[in-house]
């Protein structure tokens, strides 16, 4: 791990974001990076889109993700 890296994870946030990218491809057996671009291109259409909210969008597959 970098001292980049290192240094990011000491900030709350950043962790807490980088903990769940490592739990969601740890699920998934995706890779981090394709967790990581997915994250980052659904939060960008979040942004350019305003009024978006993926929360409880796929209801009828949470039962799946258990």
């Amino acid at each position: 791990m970098t001292k980049r890296v290192q240094a990011m994870l000491s900030l709350p946030w950043f962790k807490e974001t980088h903990d769940h990218i490592e739990q969601v491809a740890a699920h998934t057996t995706a890779a981090p990076l394709t967790v990581y671009l997915l994250a980052m291109a659904i939060q960008r259409f979040a942004i350019m889109n305003p009024g978006f909210e993926l929360v409880n969008a796929f209801s009828h597959r949470r039962r799946f993700l258990c």
